[in-house]
This record gives structure tokens, C-alpha cells and sequence, in this order.
């Protein structure tokens, strides 16, 4: 055996690397949550940041180990600060961060119990867990895949299969009908992918309209299904926000789930980000019904403070999860007839899958259900105190009404051309991004752009919410004088 190879398997190096990276990552998270001068993002155009990482790559091997290790840290966008209000991602709790290292050295892919036995324990114990904590009975269960896109998806194959008479995975889709699937048209567009990938084409989406709220139109349920109905249009499942990512609006669950069971038709709910709030007990009315759907899917690395990417995939009989890859493969397990729920790679897209429970498991063993909660409530409270603000300052508004922690605003302008408005709110964006001293998204809500934050951090407070209103306002400001003199130079 080579030197190099020794080297690269030392414990006692292993050891020494360990201890500095736990103690790099605790003065990260503590120059982190004491809102240091660290930039929230340390802004670079991309060809930038390529070219220094080119540079990079080509430094010293193991001499170099710790100006790498500082140089990602440095160079990548920090959520565990308190002034990260962008996307749904959520700053990783440290238990699953040394989870996600035990998991990473431990390597026991899962598909077959035999290669992940733990980890393939540990997820129905987690899955049986979560699904008690929605509401469902003992008949419900699931599994744990690689994000949303694919849990989506999962949750629409056995839908489908639910729906025919025959056995899709082995003889095809012989419908003589086209099969479609009616959805808000605000849903994610992962669910339209879903359908593409099943092979449903364009007309395989049906998208319902929403009211003024942003809400599902319960009424226009039936007119759609009528409609698609007389164009021989079959329905396989309606799919519900909760909520939906641009605004953090929650479609009226329990009202689609009677709509569903009258029509008899596979209901299922895109819980990605807002499902978790079914844990809450305060704001668990905003999921009222998510308990009587076929399939849910619930993201835990958006508000359970997981680290990317681990979702859930529940049905409320935990059965239907069985009928969609009932596939062949002797060399993996003997008995296909046989539901095994050991082997999950059965009834999963994957078939080797990280020790995605792991890191859960630990979390739910360690401090249980109520934290999250208390981080669902937080978050969720911080939402509604900082709408409060924007609505006590004459300078915003607040564009869509929030419902989770998902507050959508813009600051005030004259411009009559929705466009010119557009452009303004996106330059102001792109100022405040640069400064490093916050960073916020940006969504359409109908045809008008606005500044949009998730309060995906715990430790965010009111103070840094009011500094972040007048850094918008100090940028809107300068934004408009800049567009005063050209206006007056023209």
C-alpha cells in the first residue's frame, strides 16, 4: 500500500483535523449569531469567485487543508446570521451537522436494510413519529428522500398508480384518456416538472385560480374538473399549497380534502416549507386538514433546521407508498411480492440514499417535537411583528398578507409604468445584497416585483428588521436621486 494512501486514512490526523474543524465551525457560529462585521454574503460576480477557486485548487495539498477550510467559510453565504432573511433555508442546528459527519464516515447507503439497517430503522421511527404529529393514524407512513422535487413526484407516480386498473410499471400507461393534475396556479414549479417527467405533456397540468388572498378558489375546483371532464381529461390528484413559496400562503386544506374525497380523487399537499406548522400548536389552524391527505410532503431541511436535503413523503396508508416501483431485482431482494418496508429503495426513486434520518433522528431524541415548535413559533411570530412594522412606516407597504414567516413588502414609489417599478424594486435588491449587511429575495406577486424575506433564523429580532427597513429606505432613496438627475439632464 502506498504512503499517500496511509495518509489519507490516519486516524490520528483525522482526529486533529476533527477537533479544528468543530472548533472553526463553533467561532463561526458565534461570530455568526453576535452579528459580527462578517458580510452576510460576500458579494462577487461569478466569473470572480470561479477564477479565485481556480486559483485555489491548484495550492499545496494538505499544507494548505486550513486556509481551504477558512477560505469556504469565509467565502459562502452565512444563514446562521441573524441578518440572513432570503430563502427558505433554514441555519443548520449543530446536532445535525456532527450527525451528517457520523453519517458521512459511516457511509451505509440505504436501499436494502442489510447495507443501511440503522439509518432504515431510525426512518420509520421518524416517519411514524411525524406522521402522529400531523394528525394521521397508525395506517400512515412513508419515507425520506432528496428534496421536494422528488418527494413531489413520488407522491404523484403513486397517484396515478392508484388511479389505474392495471400495473403501470409493468405494462405502461395504456389509458385511452389523458391523465392530468390540477394544482394551484401558484404551486411550485416542481410539481409541473413532476408531470412533464411522468410524460402528461402540456396538457397534463390544470392550474386552478386563486382568490385575492392568494388562496385556492374552491368553487373553480369543479368548473375546472367539469371542464376537464368533458375534454376527456382524467384527473389523477389535486395538489394544494401549503404554502406556497412565493408568499407563504396556505390554500384551504380541509375544503379541497372534501372536494377530493366527493370527487373521490387523490389529494395531495405540497408541504414543502408551511407543513411543518402542523406540529404547532399555535398555528396549526393554517394546516387544519392536511390529515386527511392521501400524500404530503413536508421539506425537514426548511422548518425542522435540518441541512439540506431531507424531506418527507407520508401517505395516509402508508400501503399506497408500496405501488409505484414494484421492480424486479433479485440481486438486491429475493421476495418482489413482498412489501419489505426495510427495503426502501422499493418505494423511492433512489436507490442508494444518504443516512438522510440520521441526523433527524437525533435532533427528535435529543430535545423531541417541542423544539420544533418553539422554531415553527418564532419564526412565524417574527413574520407578524415585523408586518406590524411596515405597516406603522409610511414609507412601505406590505404586498401579500403573511400567513407564515414569509413577509412580502415594497417600499413606496410614484412610478406610474409597472416596469420602471419592477426594475427599482430589483435595483434596491441588488444594492442591499451587495453591502453584505443583509440579504433578502425577491419574488412577483401577479405582475409585480417585491422584496420578499423568509425568516428562516430564530435569532433574528425587531432591531435587525428595523435596520433592514431603513437600509431599503436609504437605497430607494439614493435610487431615486440617481433617476431625478438623469431625468434632469435629459
Amino acid at each position: 500500500m502506498s504512503d499517500l494512501l496511509k495518509r489519507a486514512y490516519d486516524p490520528e490526523k483525522f482526529r486533529k483535523q476533527g477537533h479544528d474543524m468543530v472548533n472553526r465551525l463553533a467561532d463561526y457560529l458565534a461570530e455568526s449569531l453576535n452579528r459580527t462585521d462578517i458580510p452576510v454574503y460576500p458579494y462577487k460576480e461569478p466569473d470572480e469567485r470561479y477564477k479565485d477557486w481556480d486559483r485555489d485548487f491548484n495550492s499545496p495539498g494538505e499544507e494548505g487543508l486550513s486556509d481551504f477550510f477558512d477560505d469556504t467559510i469565509r467565502d459562502s453565504i452565512h444563514l446562521h446570521h441573524p441578518r440572513y432573511v432570503g430563502h427558505q433555508v433554514t441555519p443548520p442546528i449543530p446536532i445535525a451537522a456532527l450527525s451528517d459527519m457520523l453519517s458521512a464516515m459511516l457511509n451505509n447507503g440505504m436501499a436494502v436494510y442489510e447495507m443501511g439497517a440503522v439509518s432504515t430503522a431510525q426512518e420509520k421511527v421518524v416517519m411514524n413519529e411525524l406522521a402522529k404529529e400531523i394528525g394521521m393514524d397508525a395506517s400512515a407512513g412513508g419515507m425520506i428522500v432528496s428534496g421536494g422535487s422528488i418527494g413531489n413526484l413520488t407522491a404523484l407516480l403513486s397517484a396515478r398508480q392508484a388511479l389505474q386498473n392495471s400495473d403501470i410499471w409493468i405494462d405502461g400507461n395504456n389509458s385511452e384518456r389523458q391523465l392530468a393534475i390540477m394544482v394551484s396556479e401558484n404551486a411550485h414549479y416542481c410539481v409541473e416538472r413532476a408531470s412533464k417527467i411522468m410524460g402528461l405533456g402540456d396538457q397534463g397540468i390544470i392550474k386552478v385560480p386563486v382568490d385575492d388572498d392568494l388562496k385556492m378558489r374552491v368553487p373553480a375546483l369543479e368548473k375546472s374538473l367539469k371542464n376537464a371532464r368533458d375534454r376527456n381529461i382524467t384527473i389523477i390528484a389535486i395538489v394544494a399549497n401549503a404554502a406556497n413559496t412565493a408568499t407563504g400562503t396556505f390554500d384551504p386544506l380541509d375544503k379541497i380534502a372534501d372536494f377530493c374525497r366527493d370527487e373521490e380523487i387523490w389529494f395531495h399537499i405540497d408541504g414543502a416549507h408551511g407543513g411543518a406548522a402542523a406540529i404547532s400548536r399555535k398555528y396549526n389552524n393554517l394546516t387544519k386538514g392536511i390529515e386527511r391527505a392521501d400524500s404530503v410532503v413536508i421539506d425537514f431541511h426548511k422548518m425542522m433546521m435540518m441541512p439540506a436535503l431531507c424531506t418527507a413523503v407520508l401517505f395516509r396508508k402508508e400501503n399506497d407508498s408500496y405501488q409505484t416501483f414494484a421492480q424486479k431485482a433479485p440481486y438486491l431482494w429475493g421476495d418482489n411480492d413482498d412489501k419489505q418496508w426495510y427495503n426502501v429503495g422499493k418505494r423511492t426513486i433512489e436507490c442508494t440514499k444518504r443516512m438522510m434520518s440520521t441526523k433527524i433522528y437525533a435532533m427528535l431524541r435529543t430535545y423531541g417535537f417541542d423544539l420544533v415548535r418553539e422554531y415553527v413559533d418564532t419564526t412565524f411570530d417574527l413574520a407578524a411583528e415585523f408586518a406590524e412594522l411596515i405597516y406603522a412606516d409610511k414609507d412601505f407597504r406590505i404586498v401579500s398578507e403573511p400567513a407564515c414567516n414569509i413577509v412580502c413588502f415594497n417600499y413606496i414609489d410614484d412610478f406610474e409604468d409597472l416596469h420602471k417599478s419592477n426594475a427599482f424594486v430589483t435595483s434596491i435588491r441588488e444594492e442591499v445584497i451587495k453591502s453584505g449587511r443583509f440579504y433578502i429575495s425577491a419574488t412577483l406577486v401577479g405582475e409585480e416585483m417585491c422584496l420578499r424575506t423568509t425568516l428562516m433564523n430564530p435569532f433574528t429580532d425587531k432591531k435587525d428588521l428595523l435596520e433592514l427597513l431603513d437600509l431599503v429606505r436609504e437605497f430607494a432613496r439614493d435610487e431615486i436621486s440617481k433617476l431625478e438627475e438623469v431625468n434632469l439632464h435629459t
